[in-house]
């Protein structure tokens, strides 16, 4: 009976003590891992967060894999925040990439300030300044052109060149001061008192006449012994609609041509007859002075001028009409009529078309120096 005790106990701490152990171990594995893992757990960045932070089956913790591909700057900077190694790589670097960051003077910048995957920083790339071009005072004197010698009967000459800017004074407001050029070739300024032929250059609307005479006029003028004189008009609206601009000679202008050449020639131009070239605005003045004051005037070349100007006698003076078969109608018109007009009346023209706008070009140029020579030398 106390054996059957004993066993009975016996049998009831064994089966305790073996649903204990079930407790602890099952079927002699050990304790299954703890597995955490936080896919839904986003930050307010949009960061996506791996926080399996256990070892799973004797791996080593997975790394925290931190990217941020939102977070973009004010300056649209395009940001990697990756911080850590990922895998044993070394960090990504931050790459600053600036596009729309353009500066007041249009220069593009590409600001990446750090090195890059080994290459140095990018450079700033600077505008270029514009030329440009200087120009005459009303007041100053240009320095003189110097031409090293020139050839006269087989002796070779030394000389310099006349380059002068010169102002005179007129009632007109708009033009109270009118700047003036000339130019006397070093060959003329060799032999100062013989008289000699002056080109007169009147430029377009509001041109500046030192700086627009072509480069054929400068050629003739070194080549057969010209002179050139050229003034720097300034246009009013309301002075041309009251017919007082410098488009009129007989109102103010015409007597201020008269008076640079008479101040040009107390300096030295010793000027004998007068060969005028205008274009535009310039060949209306050209026309009109060339009936006012026919006796300075041995040629006149009337380029694209617009003005309705008919000849009503002949005044002696021979003329060039030059006009753009693309030119404004009435342009085209005018030419016509004064060419019509002056051919009735016996005075001697040429007239010409080219295939051009309201412009000159070097043909027309060309012709226009033929036939100022042809008329000094009487071929015409």
């Amino acid at each position: 009976m106390k054996k059957s005790i004993v066993l009975i106990i016996f049998l009831f701490i064994l089966t305790n003590t073996i649903n204990k152990a079930n407790a602890d171990f099952v079927y002699g594995f050990a304790p299954a891992p703890t597995n955490t893992y936080n896919q839904t757990n986003t930050n307010t960045n949009n960061t996506y967060q791996n926080n399996t932070n256990s070892s799973v089956y004797g791996f080593a913790p997975a790394p925290t894999n931190t990217y941020n591909q939102t977070n973009t700057n004010t300056n649209n900077t395009y940001q990697n925040n990756t911080n850590s190694s990922v895998y044993g790589f070394a960090p990504t670097p931050t790459n600053t990439y600036n596009q729309t960051n353009i500066n007041t003077n249009n220069t593009y910048q590409n600001n990446t300030n750090s090195s890059v995957y080994g290459f140095s920083p990018a450079y700033e790339q600077k505008p270029i300044n514009n030329y440009s071009k200087p120009k005459f005072s009303e007041y100053s004197k240009a320095p003189e052109k110097i031409i090293t010698s020139y050839t006269e009967n087989d002796v070779t000459i030394k000389k310099v060149a006349k380059e002068v800017n010169d102002t005179i004074y007129t009632s007109n407001p708009t033009n109270s001061t009118v700047s003036f050029f000339y130019y006397i070739p070093a060959q003329l300024e060799s032999n100062p008192s013989k008289p000699y032929p002056v080109i007169i250059w009147i430029p377009g609307l509001d041109g500046n006449g030192g700086e627009s005479i072509s480069e054929e006029l400068y050629d003739l003028a070194n080549t057969k012994g010209y002179a050139i004189l050229s003034p720097t008009f300034k246009f009013n609206d309301e002075d041309f609609k009251n017919e007082k601009s410098y488009q009129y000679p007989q109102a103010w202008s015409g007597e201020a041509l008269v008076s640079m050449l008479e101040k040009a020639k107390r300096n030295g131009l010793n000027y004998s007859k007068l060969y005028m070239v205008g274009f535009s605005a310039g060949a209306q003045f050209a026309s009109r002075f060339s009936f006012i004051r026919p006796e300075l005037i041995d040629a006149c070349a009337l380029l694209g001028s617009g003005a309705r100007v008919k000849p009503t006698e002949n005044n002696g003076v021979k003329y060039f009409i030059g006009i753009g078969t693309m030119d404004d109608e009435f342009r085209r018109e005018n030419a016509e009529i004064f060419n019509n007009a002056a051919r009735n009346l016996g005075i001697t023209t040429v007239y010409k078309k080219y295939n051009i706008d309201h412009s000159t070009s070097s043909e027309e140029m060309k012709d226009v120096v033929k036939f100022f020579e042809d008329v000094r030398n009487g071929l015409i």
